[in-house]
């Protein structure tokens, strides 16, 4: 006695013998469940701008040379805005070095100048920050999720002396791209420790960011991200404070 055929079976016989290309199942999950990722990342996005949030906006565009296959120059401008002024540009210099296909190094430095109240009024001040990275790296299953600890020697105009600042920030690429731009998303988490002379211990661990986003390729060497960023920072008087920031990132690598 003959069997029934698999309907699946003859739905892709059908589209092949009309010179259609079949449905790839696998690809069909993946746009699926990136859908899904999305859909959740907006209403996050949603709950958290609830009420009357500081807001910021942050610009940063990237250049990216590389020497050989292991040493890499970047150069960096960043520039931040709060909702009437511009208050921070940061310019940053580094060299990167792969020690391990899992392991790279950089350091450099990072100039900043920051608008900030003294005495009720608004002054730039200046700030000279040397920089090193370790970035530890790992892949699986078309995920990427890279380490990166940075340690900074803060020399800050003002400042009674110089202090150090550690970053220790993690981050998660995704596999999933969309259209021919590859667009794909990515999510990063990111806590701050201050070992500052006169700062009580329990005041050192002071910011905290997470972050969401989405990167793409509209060309060859061009990369443009775009995210929204939740950064708490601890006040000496207010305790956390939320700061919503909207951002957007442009690379050129060569």
């Amino acid at each position: 006695v003959g069997r029934n055929p698999d309907r699946s079976s003859l739905n892709l016989s059908r589209q092949e013998n009309e010179g259609m290309t079949p449905l790839k199942k696998d690809t069909t999950m993946t746009r699926k469940s990136g859908l899904k990722v999305c859909a959740a990342v907006l209403m996050l996005t949603g709950a958290v701008w609830a009420g009357k949030p500081a807001i910021n906006y942050w610009t940063d565009y990237q250049l990216e040379y590389g020497i050989t296959d292991r040493l890499a120059f970047t150069a960096e401008q960043e520039n931040w805005y709060d909702t009437d002024r511009f208050y921070l540009e940061e310019t940053i210099l580094m060299a990167k070095v792969k020690v391990f296909d899992w392991f790279s190094v950089a350091v450099g430095d990072r100039f900043v100048d920051e608008r900030e109240v003294h005495d009720g009024k608004r002054q730039w001040r200046y700030e000279n920050r040397p920089t090193l990275d370790l970035l530890f790296k790992h892949s699986y299953e078309g995920f990427t999720l890279d380490w990166r600890n940075r340690y900074e020697y803060r020399d800050k105009e003002g400042a009674d002396r110089e202090w150090m600042r550690f970053r220790n920030r993690l981050r998660l690429r995704t596999p999933w791209k969309w259209t021919d731009w590859k667009i794909s998303p990515y999510v990063s988490e990111e806590l701050y420790y201050e070992d500052r002379h006169g700062l009580a211990k329990d005041k050192r661990l002071n910011q905290m960011r997470s972050l969401i986003g989405l990167s793409m390729k509209p060309a060859e060497h061009v990369t443009i991200s775009v995210f929204y960023l939740l950064m708490h920072k601890r006040s000496s008087d207010r305790g956390w404070q939320p700061i919503h920031v909207p951002g957007i990132e442009l690379k050129l690598d060569f």
